[in-house]
């Protein structure tokens, strides 16, 4: 439950459940490049998605994660968005991987991160669970993640089946 840690920074692993559009700048604050996108891992599907902001001052520095790819986010806030609940923001001292194709090839495009074997072993296990859902499960993740990206341009699971 997020909504007990607004005021904490987390670290997270999780499965993408969007694919991010590309990058903007932002319309407050400092004029980095952002992405959002959606997650969720076991605790929340299929019934929830949380969603990920991304910035940084280049566009080259942000993750690029497709539908079933594990990420692991470090340092991590929490915050309260108008009309979808909670959602991760990154900070000055987040960082993240994106664990692509069987996890074997991990990207990571900006801050470096710090991994080992456990979390290679948890991705791994989330990513098999992921993979392992029944088409009803799916639909029903599809239809939440859709509804938490209304309005923004990233493409959701049924788009990228198509």
């Amino acid at each position: 439950m997020l909504r007990f840690k607004i005021t904490s920074k987390l670290d997270v692993l999780a499965i993408a459940t969007s694919v991010p559009p590309d990058p903007q700048r932002a319309k407050l604050g400092p004029r980095h490049y952002t992405i959002t996108f959606t997650i969720t891992d076991q605790t929340i599907a299929p019934s929830g998605v949380v969603e990920v902001k991304i910035f940084r001052p280049y566009k080259d520095a942000l993750p690029t994660p497709e539908i079933g790819d594990g990420i692991l986010l470090r340092e991590f806030s929490v915050s309260s968005i108008k009309g979808k609940g909670f959602a991760l923001r990154s900070e000055e001292g987040s960082s993240w991987a994106v664990f692509k194709d069987e996890g074997t090839e991990v990207e990571v495009r900006g801050p470096p991160v710090e991994y080992g074997h456990g979390e290679k072993k948890h991705m791994k296990e989330l990513r098999e669970w992921f993979h392992g859902l029944d088409e009803n499960q799916k639909i029903k993740l599809e239809k939440v993640s859709t509804a938490m990206e209304k309005g923004s341009p990233g493409k959701s699971m049924l788009e990228k089946k198509k």
